[in-house]
């Protein structure tokens, strides 16, 4: 007589093309590592446990694969914006009136930051003369991305000196300074202060937070605070431009973007003379810090000249986590 079906194996399974008879049916299922074709009547329990069996160990093998694989994508993904963040950070330092560039890819353990910037139309510029010193509780930590370091300050000691500053030229009186915190805690705070202390009348350029987290900074009208409130634990993209007309602050954070114009006059200075002028980080006093910062900070750019807000925007772009 001949064989009334026709079957193919595929996988260990059957891919049934016509109605097999039931003496047929139990060869089959005798062949077979599974029977989902069959009607459960006609699988035996030992295969269909076979069967759960096997479709448990192909779903965690999968799970693990997955497991295994998203950290390595996510590296990946992060190591892209790194590189294109860096290749940003490049080509803003051929940019003229670019005075500090501290992009904090320095390796752990050491205790210098160095600078990026080349200083293009500023007349007897060094770059190492912008270097900036650990001092304190001030250490090498994890940055925004997992490739890149960030300074972590301890809220009590901790401050970066760099001895010189030409922030302010003196024929335009633009400033910009950008940088990226992630305060631990809410308080006064100050997160950049240059100081001068050879003569009566240089004051002190500031950016700080208030005891509420609100960006505040000094002009010459006094102490501006802005409605711009920094969280704790976010990284955040603060900036403080100067211009002929006043000081905006900005603070951008989470696709937020916000800005306050906070005074109409000039910031609260005179151009640093070089040999007494100190650029502070995480602190308002060289020797004895005063309002520390408390946090990570990740970056440091200085222009001496006021960016526009879309180069602000790009920067924010570019640059967030």
């Amino acid at each position: 007589m001949p064989i009334s079906y026709a079957s193919v194996l595929v996988a260990g399974g059957a891919l049934h093309l016509s109605r097999p008879s039931l003496i047929d049916t139990n060869i089959a299922m005798r062949r077979l590592p599974f029977c989902f074709n069959f009607p459960r009547r006609q699988c035996p329990a030992r295969v269909r446990r076979f069967a759960l069996v096997e479709l448990l160990v192909v779903l965690l093998s999968v799970l693990l694969i997955v497991t295994i694989m998203l950290p390595a994508i996510h590296r990946s993904r992060e190591q892209a914006k790194v590189d294109r963040w860096e290749g940003y950070m490049r080509s803003q330092r051929v940019r003229e009136q670019m005075v500090l560039q501290w992009m904090m890819v320095d390796s752990i353990g050491t205790e210098i930051v160095r600078n990026y910037a080349q200083g293009n139309q500023i007349e007897d510029y060094r770059r190492e003369a912008h270097f900036g010193t650990l001092h304190g509780g001030v250490a090498w930590a994890a940055g925004r991305w997992y490739s890149k370091k960030a300074l972590e300050f301890d809220g009590l000691s901790g401050r970066v000196i760099s001895d010189r500053l030409d922030m302010v030229a003196a024929d335009s009186g633009e400033y910009t300074l950008i940088t990226w915190i992630k305060a631990a805690s809410a308080g006064a705070q100050t997160l950049v202060a240059s100081t001068c202390t050879d003569t009566v009348g240089h004051g002190t350029v500031n950016l700080s937070l208030d005891a509420h987290n609100r960006l505040v900074t000094r002009t010459e009208d006094g102490l501006q605070v802005s409605p711009l409130s920094v969280g704790t634990d976010v990284w955040t993209m603060v900036a403080m431009v100067q211009t002929r007309d006043g000081i905006t602050l900005w603070r951008m954070a989470d696709d937020d973007i916000l800005s306050r114009r906070v005074g109409d006059g000039q910031m609260h200075t005179n151009a640093p003379a070089e040999a007494s002028s100190a650029f502070l980080v995480g602190s308002s006093r060289r020797k004895i810090p005063e309002n520390p910062f408390k946090g990570r900070l990740d970056e440091l750019v200085v222009y001496r000249r006021a960016l526009s807000a879309d180069d602000l925007q790009e920067a924010y772009r570019i640059g967030r986590p």
